[in-house]
């Protein structure tokens, strides 16, 4: 009995934890700002779908992917997607699903171009020819023989994307100047073609005069 009525004593004698209330109006303005993060990360995909390299489905013929594979950086159609998905590949719809502005950044540094000169480094159609997109089993060994088995993949590391001189995407953001931005510095003489004679002149020195100087007589002795 003494414990019970410790226990009680103890847990009236703690102080209630405090609960973080966020205003109503804060929460609303995080959520508009996300709507709005997500509606630019969607252009920007948008914007990636029209470029030439990614208008065609990276693992078969099909035309106008939709699909965006996480995984490699890459866009597919939904018959290669649902493929992808039974390697356990991640894949997500471009004008249903979110993204991050890491996975943003890595389709714009990524894309079918630079994926096709990683994975299909040494690939020939004769080895294997792009699959028809109504074959899915080509389409599924051909995934396997490209990601899983490595077949064509290159040998050498996968270029660094150049490093932006500042934030992409952030309002009012600074740029970062670097020393090899700035011009080297140039002497006047170099910059004109006909530079002008400099002359200086000398200050004027006063004139002696050349009458003698009269002597100055001695006192008389005393």
């Amino acid at each position: 009995i003494n414990a019970e009525y410790m226990g009680k004593k103890k847990n009236q004698n703690q102080a209630p934890q405090a609960k973080l209330v966020v205003p109503e109006h804060k929460r609303e303005m995080a959520t508009l700002q996300e709507r709005k993060q997500q509606e630019n990360n969607e252009r920007i995909l948008r914007e990636l779908l029209k470029r030439p390299e990614n208008k065609v489905c990276m693992d078969c013929s099909e035309r106008s992917p939709q699909h965006a594979c996480v995984t490699f950086g890459t866009f597919v159609c939904s018959t290669c997607a649902g493929i992808h998905r039974e390697f356990n590949h991640r894949i997500k719809t471009v004008s249903m699903a979110e993204f991050t502005p890491e996975e943003v950044q890595l389709f714009q540094n990524v894309g079918n171009k630079v994926a096709k000169e990683e994975w299909l480094a040494n690939w020939k159609p004769t080895d294997f020819p792009l699959p028809n997109p109504s074959d899915n089993e080509r389409i599924r060994s051909f995934i396997k023989f490209k990601y899983v088995d490595k077949r064509w993949k290159s040998s050498e590391p996968r270029a660094a994307p150049s490093r932006p001189t500042h934030a992409a995407g952030g309002k009012g953001a600074r740029t970062r100047t670097r020393r090899e931005d700035t011009p080297p510095q140039q002497h006047i003489t170099t910059i004109l073609e006909d530079p002008p004679e400099l002359v200086v002149q000398q200050p004027s020195r006063p004139k002696r005069s050349t009458a003698a100087a009269t002597p100055t007589p001695a006192p008389p002795p005393a």
